[in-house]
């Protein structure tokens, strides 16, 4: 008996019998599904970067607001 046996009506995908695993053998569907994936990551990644970048930016303008607020505070002394 052979360790691989065709999933019928798919001609891609096979079962493996000792791990009852379906596996697909569509190498160039494979190499498009990891690229996909990596763009999701460098996606993702880019939007943490974004958030991160917006969260900094926020961050220096209300300490810039601050200091004006002490600075006209202070000429009106």
């Amino acid at each position: 008996m052979s360790r691989f046996v065709p999933v019928e009506g798919h001609p891609h995908l096979v079962r493996d019998m000792q791990s009852h695993a379906i596996l697909n053998t569509n190498s160039v569907a494979l190499q498009r599904a990891r690229e996909r994936k990596l763009e999701r990551q460098k996606k993702y990644q880019q939007e943490i970067d974004d958030r991160n970048r917006l969260d900094n930016l926020e961050k220096d303008i209300s300490e810039i607001k601050g200091a004006l607020n002490i600075l006209i505070q202070n000429m009106h002394k």
